[in-house]
This record gives C-alpha cells, structure tokens and sequence, in this order.
C-alpha cells in the first residue's frame, strides 16, 4: 500500500495524529505516531531473532508513507513524519524512579558513537533516530547488529521525515524525553562520553549518600556536568569504548587540560559553557556541587534533571544555532537554579567537522525564527505583556539577534 495522501491511510494504520504549524516556515506538520507493541518476555536468547523480526514491523509500517515523506514539493509547504516509540522493544527492564535515563538523538549513521555513550553511561538511554528512508532504516539496523550487545538499556524512537528538511534537534530531544520512565533523565548529544566509567551507578551512588541532591532536583536545580572537547579528532569508524585521547578520570582530565590535550567544549565560543566556572571546577575546592550564575546569554550546559514540570525544548528550531540556548532561557525564566557537579564531566571526541555552509544557512534560519520563540515567552513568562517581557533576563539579547535578519520585533 502507498499513499498520496494521510487520507488514504486507514486509522489502524496511522495511529494518532497531531497537526501543527510552523509560522516561521510556513510549513503545515502532520505527525503520525504508530503505537509499538512489544513481545511480552523477550530474553537474552532470542535478541537476534527479536531485533530482525522488529525491523520487518517497522519496514512495514513506514513503507506505506515512504512516497509522500519523498515527495519534497509537497513536504515543503505539509510536512508528514512517522514516529514510532521504542521501535525496537530492547528497553523492556523494569526501570527504577530513581534512575536517570540518558536522552540523547542521532541520524542513522552514529551507532558506533551511541554504543560508546550506551556502554560508558551503563544505564538507561532513550534515544530518538531520524530515519529517511527505508534503505536508511536498513543500514541502521546493519549498524546496530556490530553493537548489539551495548544496547540492553536502550529504547530506540523511529522518527521519519523528508531528508531535505533540517535536522530537528529539537523535536528528537522532546521525543526521547517524553519516553523516560524515571523521575530523573541526563540532557546528552550522542557525540559527548560521559567519564568516569559506569557513570550511572556512580551518580546513583552518590544520590543515595547524599539525598539532598534530590531534593534539590526536585525543586527546579539542574546539575551540570562540565562539557570538554578532544583536540585530537577521531574518525567515527576508531571511536571506541576507550581511547588514548580519552579523559577516564577527574585526575587524568586535569593532566590533560595542562598539557593541552582536552579543552573547554566549543571553546571558539566562549558563552557556551563558560557560565560553569571551569577553574572553580579544576580547584577540586567545592562541596559535591557548586552553584553558578548564567552569566552571558549563550549557555547551553548538559546537565541531569528531574522529568516532572521541566520545559520542553522549543520545537520550531531546527538545525544548528540557539536550539539549546532557548531551553536554558525557559529554564531561567521558569526559575530553575543551576549547580555544577564536582566529580563528573563529559568529553565531546572531536570529529571532521561538518559543512560550515550549511550549518551558517540553518543559523540564519533559526535567528528569523526568533521571531515564534519571543511570542511564546510573552505567552509563557509575561502573561501575554510586551512591557513584563522586557524586564525578564536576556530579552533585549534576543531581540538584538532577531533583529540583526532585518525583522522587527512586536507582539
């Protein structure tokens, strides 16, 4: 069965639907959510068997939409995508509240980087895959089988769309996250390693000495893990569990931020991560964490937090440029607190970077896009008052950026 359009789809097949608007594109977004019905009892022993006989069902349930998903004239103006939660059934363990289940998204072609976040984290991971095609699902599902092993704990979401449109951070970060089982979730992108080994059951230990860290949790604080960047880069193909350009440790980091081997994360960019005060964090002269200022607008930390009433990620930016940075301006103005973990950190493995051009055309894109972001902060934060808005924190900084596409700004 191929379909023209959504109405030729039959309900059974289509599963729910949710229709919204993307002003700043002038785009129409129709998306499917098809329900995963996992096998009951799947064991160790039959993984394979269940893994091959998942892909056929996904095949089968995105096929049908595969024409009108490449149908780019279409798709510009009325986007369809398909999304399918825990596609693949693998994270079927009964998961604790309080764990803290990695959320994190990727294209098809980082499963090798994925089995090393999935490894090193050893806890739960929800993880959401852009998807482009059927032969793309294929190679994902070829990819995965090298990996297998690694992904116990993960839940994998299928999400389907044109390979033309920009790659939607923000909407794969939603997805992933609207899927975590416990109270708690860590804020990653596939491409940062978190250190020590076996962070998980580190930070579970430490929450069980220290229960105030909960609490704080509890009562809008984010704990930030201190993000550091490889100067060395390492093809995806050499990415491995460990590596000799890898920080394993505390101790081992602080060597290697001395000998200049490791850096600040997006270090050309100074707002990024510097809010979280690396020399206080090098001193080793802190409590178990230590609490910070936003200082310039621009930070974009990782960091663990608890799911309930947290924001959700602003969907209409896509691509590269302030997709992150609008989460922590809704974190600040719905009065979140930020502390810096003392122990822990992560380590993004450098790799060949990828078109300049292209990223600067979505950044572009996403400045004009400014425009929906600050309507739904007066909504959200100001209560609809252009004059209340003004007064909350880096409002004129994001009205500078939307103005700098020409635009003028007004509610």
């Amino acid at each position: 069965m191929t379909v023209s359009s959504l109405s030729d789809v039959a309900p059974t097949l289509a599963g729910s639907t949710e229709r919204t608007f993307d002003k700043c594109r002038d785009q129409h977004i129709t998306t499917v959510t098809i329900p995963s019905m996992c096998p009951d009892n799947a064991t160790l022993k039959n993984r394979a068997e269940l893994l091959q006989s998942r892909f056929q069902i996904i095949s089968n349930s995105l096929a049908p939409y595969e024409s009108l998903i490449h149908n780019t004239s279409k798709q510009k103006k009325n986007s369809t995508v398909v999304v399918i939660t825990n596609a693949l059934c693998l994270n079927e363990k009964i998961i604790s509240s309080s764990d803290i289940t990695v959320t994190t998204h990727m294209s098809t072609s980082k499963v090798r980087r994925l089995s090393v976040l999935a490894a090193r984290w050893n806890g739960p991971v929800s993880v959401s895959v852009k998807i482009v095609s059927i032969e793309d699902l294929y190679e994902f599902q070829f990819g995965l089988r090298d990996h297998f092993d690694k992904f116990e704990k993960v839940a994998f979401h299928v999400y389907f769309e044109n390979k033309d449109l920009a790659y939607p951070y923000n909407i794969l970060r939603n997805i992933a996250f609207d899927q975590v089982k416990s109270d708690y979730f860590a804020n990653f992108d596939v491409d940062l390693f978190p250190s020590p080994m076996d962070t998980h059951q580190h930070l579970r230990s430490m929450f069980d000495k220290n229960p105030y860290l909960k609490t704080k949790l509890e009562n809008r604080n984010v704990l930030i893990l201190p993000a550091f960047e490889t100067i060395v880069e390492v093809p995806d193909k050499n990415v491995t569990l460990n590596h000799p350009v890898y920080p394993e440790t505390k101790e081992m980091s602080l060597k290697m931020i001395k000998h200049e081997q490791i850096q600040m994360f997006w270090n050309q960019w100074k707002p990024g991560h510097g809010s979280t005060n690396y020399d206080l964090w090098k001193s080793n002269s802190t409590d178990i964490t230590y609490p910070i200022k936003v200082k310039r607008w621009g930070y974009e930390p990782y960091f663990i937090g608890t799911k309930k009433d947290i924001p959700r990620f602003y969907r209409y930016f896509r691509g590269f440029g302030v997709d992150k940075i609008s989460f922590t301006t809704d974190l600040i103005y719905s009065g979140y607190s930020f502390e810096v973990l003392r122990d822990f950190f992560i380590f993004h493995v450098n790799h060949p970077k990828s078109s300049k051009k292209d990223k600067h055309a979505a950044s572009d894109l996403n400045d004009f896009c400014i425009k929906g972001f600050m309507d739904y902060l007066v909504k959200e934060y100001a209560a609809g008052s252009l004059e209340k808005a003004k007064k909350l924190p880096y409002w004129n900084k994001w009205k500078t950026r939307y103005e700098s596409t020409g635009g003028t700004w007004m509610i």
